[in-house]
């Protein structure tokens, strides 16, 4: 009895090591994939693997191979046969299950809860199996392009359970899948810069594992700067810090995560709470559970740590302007502003909406921002006057995490650089200035230069724009923040100022030195007075248009050439007329012959004089 007691024990002491569940929850980066070995697989066995988005746009791919696939020719192989593919105007869905046969003894895309993959592999012998997970290729049907889904998944593994596909388990801590690769031990490279002007730099972290141990070596390569370090985390919290006295040129910390490490922050200052801000170049060396970076040294390898500013598409197109105020130095503009970027932190599954986007308002999505713990690229258009009348605007968000911005707006801009010197031959600048208000840490401005900027039909008639152009710089206010820019070149219609100033005036002109013609000196002071008033109206007319200037302008200075002939022209009149009364009429009419042709000879040139000046 007590034999069979043992040997049916044993039976079930064996029974029970046969049944192992081993979960895993992991990041999948955009373009990686991920490789675990299974080295422990006895022939008979039947393995049950589950794979279920938990993030992102995630489209779970799991496949098992046998004997160490040389996965980087998997991928390169993977990467030129899709587009190859594709050239035969198949679908994905059609033209992968042929490729992955090639390359796998098993593999599921959608065989689990929506998108999620699950599947079942019986050993056929003993050996070290691979498996492969991945994220499924998803088409954007707005413009027909695949692109990588990548996001948090959960791995459930089961040895001779089949419960694992069907409900929930909980893992008997058994081992059973090993990772391959280097995506926990993870080294990255930068260099920076600390000015005057920008006194620290903020350095966004990817998501970093829960359990994983940071570690930071900065040290300085140029400059007298002693780089002190902050590690935050979402809250702002100080986390860990070296070197905030400034003493050395070299500083580091080490910092294991308790929890997985979202939205975290390196900070490397200079001016180590001193009153003046040492400058410097420095050099980062950051990694993930490699204490060999606190030695300075280390082979830069696995995905990055430090994120990426994220691009920033802008895309303007001024469709009218409506009010050109020169008096007020601004003019108000019609126009289409549209942004683009991609942040991973956008993307979604499409089964989580049924939908292949999602589309709000300004309010909408910033209450998804906002109940998401979300960012965006918010702006402010520097040269503004007033508020930003939105008349329109829409906010489409698609799974691969990019969000699309239009909005069509009026509003009044500054324009504080107005040169009317050479007016009305003046050309003028007129400028839009948009600023992110994040600083170029998380947002670079990327110009969409395809995207035509003016518009064909403005509505403006007295000036014409001749030439625009976009340049993208930054602003620095401690922080340094991305600035585009885009500089419109106009020239007014001279037409108006030839035909309704310029012409009439030198009408005016030639009638003021036709009096000179008249033998009735009387008759010529009367009409000469009048040409002078004439002038004043003219002057108060133009005057009008432009605001009080500390500078004369090439109008005002003919206007004031003219003004002073004619005065002129009323003096002498008048010196012949006293000539006359006094009876030296004969010296008066040798004067008037003289003076008749000097008059058009001293107009041609104060005229040749003014636009050697302004000109």
């Amino acid at each position: 009895m007590i034999l069979i007691a043992l040997t049916i024990g044993a039976k079930e002491l064996c029974a029970s090591e046969l049944h192992q569940v081993e979960i895993i929850t992991e990041n999948l980066q955009l373009g990686e994939s991920h490789y675990y070995d299974l080295p422990n697989l006895q022939k008979g066995d039947t393995i049950f693997v589950n794979m279920e988005r938990v993030s992102g746009n995630l489209d779970p791919f799991i496949g098992i191979t046998k004997d160490r696939y040389d996965f980087s020719s998997f991928e390169d192989s993977f990467t030129v046969y899709i587009p190859k593919a594709l050239e035969t105007g198949l679908d994905y869905t059609e033209i992968f299950p042929d490729f992955a046969n090639d390359y796998f003894l098993a593999w599921d895309d959608n065989g689990g809860k929506l998108s999620d993959a699950s599947l079942t592999f019986q050993v056929q012998e003993q050996g070290v199996y691979q498996l492969v997970v991945d994220g499924a290729y998803y088409q954007v049907l707005r413009d027909d392009k695949y692109y990588d889904t990548f996001g948090q998944y959960r791995l459930t593994i089961g040895v001779n359970t089949p419960a694992v596909l069907t409900e929930e388990v909980k893992p008997t801590g058994h081992s059973i899948a090993i990772h391959i690769g280097e995506f926990h031990n993870r080294v990255q490279e930068i260099t920076g810069q600390i000015t005057e002007e920008r006194e620290y730099i903020e350095f966004p972290l990817n998501a970093l594992g829960e359990g994983s141990t940071l570690y930071v070596y900065v040290e300085t390569i140029s400059g007298d700067l002693k780089p002190a370090i902050k590690l935050r985390d979402y809250g702002n919290r100080l986390l860990a810090f070296d070197n905030l006295s400034g003493e050395n040129d070299k500083a580091e910390l080490q910092y294991t995560l308790k929890e997985e490490g979202e939205n975290y922050s390196l900070v490397v200052r200079g001016d180590s709470g001193k009153e003046s801000v040492a400058e410097g170049t420095f050099r980062i060396l950051i990694g993930t559970n490699n204490p060999e970076v606190l030695t300075g040294k280390g082979d830069t390898r696995g995905r990055p740590i430090i994120r990426e500013p994220i691009e920033v598409n802008v895309a303007l197109l001024i469709d009218q302007i409506t009010d050109i105020d020169q008096r007020k130095e601004n003019f108000t503009v019609v126009g289409y502003l549209q942004i683009k970027w991609v942040d991973p932190d956008f993307a979604y599954n499409p089964d989580s909406c049924k939908c292949n986007e999602m589309e709000y308002t300004n309010e909408q999505f910033d209450q998804y921002i906002k109940e998401n713990n979300l960012r965006r690229p918010k702006f402010l258009i520097l040269n503004q006057q007033g508020r930003r009348f939105i008349q329109e605007d829409d906010i489409r968000v698609y799974p691969d995490g990019e969000v699309y911005y239009l909005e069509r707006f009026t509003v009044t801009l500054q324009a504080p650089d107005f040169d009317f010197r050479r007016f009305p031959f003046d050309p003028q600048q007129f400028f839009f200035e948009l600023l992110l208000f994040l600083p170029i840490d998380f947002y670079v401005i990327k110009p969409n230069k395809e995207y035509p900027s003016i518009g064909s039909k403005l509505g403006e008639e007295e000036w014409r724009i001749y030439n625009h152009h976009i340049e993208v710089t930054t602003k620095t206010y401690k922080k340094t923040f991305s600035e585009y820019i885009l500089q419109i070149d106009a020239k007014r219609h001279i037409d108006y100022y030839t035909f309704r100033i310029f012409l009439p005036l030198l009408l005016i002109l030639i009638v003021s030195w036709g009096t000179f013609f008249m033998k009735d000196y009387s008759n010529r002071i009367s009409v000469s007075v009048a040409i002078l008033l004439i002038f004043v109206a003219f002057n108060f007319t133009i005057g009008k248009d432009l605001p009080r200037l500390g500078y004369m302008t090439f109008m005002d200075s003919v206007l004031f050439t003219a003004f002073l002939v004619t005065a002129l022209t009323v003096l002498i009149n008048v010196f012949f007329k006293r000539l006359e009364t006094n009876d030296n009429i004969e010296l008066a009419d040798t004067l008037d012959r003289y003076v008749t042709f000097a008059i058009p000879i001293i107009c041609i040139a104060a005229l040749a004089c003014l636009i050697w000046i302004f000109f």
